[in-house]
């Protein structure tokens, strides 16, 4: 930028701006000529200053490479530390903390203070990783639970409504079959004064007979009706509401 200001002067070069300026020079005339356009720059041209020069300078970066390789070839430092003192960003402020840019600040003692600076931080930094990951695991396994509590108690609510309506099913039913054997009892034993058909008499007699063979008492009979009636509607329901019914027991 230099160079083209001089050129610009020795030519007598009528051109208001230089073929090569700086990036403040620039920002200074785009800020001029629309102050209220871009208020920022001035502020962004100030942060960009301070944080250039909070970054350390090229000798002082060439020395503290040479203390740390002179503290590795005396095994100071082990092989892991050099590593760290040479790649992680961290040692930069704390190199600039510790020496404030001086090169003449810059010791042994100085990179052993960084590396446990360093090393410290890094430590910090790993425990609040640990612990807001650990967090997160509590946080997950709560949010697991209560979601396994909600589904065992909809499974339990499904289980007993459905456990109700099948024995009250089973006892209507029952009962309209006990009614209904007693009525075609009552039906058989007068046939003849009733004068139903042969046909009929026989249906019931072999039912009944049946019945009789197989010692289907009502209370098995209640029993088989509302344990077929609860399996089937527990199917159907868990079937609605997306739930696996082999989770409910049949017993």
């Amino acid at each position: 930028a230099k160079a083209a200001w001089q050129y610009k002067q020795e030519h007598g070069d009528s051109c208001p701006v230089s073929s090569v300026i700086t990036d403040f020079s620039l920002a200074n005339m785009a800020w001029l000529k629309v102050p209220m356009g871009a208020p920022a720059i001035p502020m962004t041209q100030i942060l960009a200053f301070a944080y250039a020069a909070l970054q350390p300078s090229r000798e002082l970066l060439d020395k503290y490479l040479e203390e740390i390789d002179k503290l590795r070839q005396r095994d100071e430092v082990t092989e892991r530390a050099h590593q760290l003192l040479r790649s992680s960003p961290k040692v930069y402020d704390e190199l600039m903390n510790l020496t404030l840019g001086d090169e003449a600040a810059l010791t042994g003692e100085t990179v052993s203070e960084i590396l446990e600076r360093v090393s410290s931080e890094i430590k910090r930094e790993e425990t609040e990783r640990l612990d807001v990951e650990k967090e997160a695991h509590l946080k997950t396994q709560n949010a697991l639970n209560s979601m396994r509590e909600r589904v065992q108690k909809t499974q339990e609510r499904l289980y007993w409504r459905c456990d109700h309506r099948a024995k009250k099913f089973a006892q209507v039913l029952t009962w309209s079959f006990v009614i209904f054997v007693v009525v075609m009892s009552g039906m058989l034993a007068s046939s003849n004064v009733l004068g139903l058909s042969p046909s009929f008499v026989v249906a019931v007699a072999i039912i009944t007979g049946i019945l009789a063979v197989f010692g289907l008492t009502k209370r098995r009979f209640e029993q088989y009706v509302y344990e077929s009636c609860r399996t089937r509607l527990l199917k159907r329901e868990a079937a609605v509401m997306g739930l696996d019914s082999s989770e409910f027991s049949s017993d």
